[in-house]
């Protein structure tokens, strides 16, 4: 690998850690908000919606932006998550702690269509798991944030786990935009809006659709292993905090194998073994006779979500031309927030009648769905 191309994966796979690292701190604090603000299952799907909602808005303008100035919006990614990491722990109410992940999902929607372009136009031959190093570097912060949490909450609580990373969010405003500024360049980018219409191919709707509701399963199960952990299954919520975490520590691997698989194996191939897996072990976790089990099932699904990002969004780059790329990865993130948007109040609502195990049924048929759209993608 050039030393180039090395340098830039090393910048974006520590700014994915960064911008990643208090992103998943929600659903792992839901027991804890529940007890302390007195909120139920439906206001709980609440906190994570309504962030899914604004960035379903922002991500088009954020990719149009990134397009032109990319070094900016990654930035502003970078100073929202800042604020909103202060903002989270001194919450005095439902509706501060509710702006305050507004503002954390505004950092993400901002930091990954000009990341992911970024990482798309590294020269090597492979390119997949190139994706999945940048990919694994999100999940290890997917991974620290609930675990430093778990360790830290005996002794400091749930606040000190959003304050101890504030600084390095705060330098990372500062450094991204000076490493990026310099590399802003490439071939010629958008216009124009009237360049969207370019994307519109079967293929790409495809994989957009199928990548959005595999996302949505990822969100509805993330959003609820906790509290199924906790109220289920009576895990200590800073046990539940660490198991969480570690399943995305455990996932690393599995973002680079499934970049390399891709890489080995035609792209679609490798995504519709993956799906397969992920629908087995979601099936299965709450058939588990012990947490012990629950809890390797859970890490099993998690490593095989992990496996398809790399996969999705290499998909995305085969099936969406270089110069609205950012585009490309905006469109299919709004596609995939309202897809788990609606996913989410769907499951909430079930949740409150059939009890927290209704996610796992209903994550299974979204994975079915996926899977028969990828049999219908016949370029890759």
């Amino acid at each position: 690998m050039e030393t180039e191309t090395r340098s830039t994966l090393i910048f974006l796979g520590s700014t994915h850690f960064l911008i990643h690292v208090v992103s998943q701190l929600l659903p792992a604090i839901i027991p804890i908000l529940r007890t302390e603000f007195g909120i139920s299952l439906t206001e709980a799907g609440l906190l994570v919606s309504i962030p899914l909602i604004v960035q379903t808005i922002f991500y088009l303008p954020a990719g149009v932006a990134a397009d032109h100035r990319g070094a900016m919006v990654l930035a502003l990614a970078f100073i929202f998550t800042a604020v909103g990491a202060v903002a989270v722990p001194s919450a005095g109410g439902y509706a501060t702690l509710l702006a305050a992940f507004m503002l954390i999902a505004l950092g993400s929607t901002l930091y990954h269509p000009p990341a992911l372009r970024a990482t798309s136009e590294l020269h090597s031959e492979k390119k997949s798991l190139v994706m999945g190093i940048q990919n694994a570097c999100g999940s290890l912060g997917y991974a620290a944030g609930p675990i430093l949490l778990g360790i830290l909450f005996p002794f400091l609580g749930w606040r000190a786990a959003f304050y101890v990373w504030v600084p390095l969010v705060a330098v990372a405003a500062i450094y991204s935009y000076r490493f990026l500024h310099k590399r802003d360049t490439g071939p010629a980018r958008t216009k124009s809006w009237s360049s969207f219409t370019r994307l519109l191919t079967p293929g790409f709707v495809i994989i957009v659709m199928a990548g959005a509701l595999t996302d949505a399963v990822f969100t509805c199960v993330s959003t609820y292993t906790t509290t199924y952990l906790t109220s289920v299954r009576g895990v200590d919520i800073g046990v539940a905090s660490i198991v969480f975490g570690t399943a995305s520590l455990v996932g690393l691997a599995a973002t680079l194998g499934g970049g390399a698989l891709g890489d080995r194996l035609r792209r679609r191939t490798s995504y519709l073994l993956v799906i397969v897996g992920m629908a087995l072990s979601v099936v299965l976790i709450p058939l588990g006779t012990t947490l012990l089990l629950v809890a390797v099932l859970y890490m099993v699904w998690r490593s095989l979500y992990s496996a398809s990002m790399p996969l999705t969004n290499m998909l995305i780059a085969d099936t969406s031309p270089l110069d609205v790329r950012s585009i490309g990865y905006s469109t299919s993130m709004i596609v995939s927030n309202l897809v788990g948007v609606a996913s989410l109040m769907v499951v909430s609502l079930l949740m409150e009648g059939s009890g927290v195990q209704a996610v796992f049924m209903v994550s299974a048929s979204l994975l079915v769905i996926s899977f028969i759209l990828i049999l219908l993608f016949k370029s890759q």
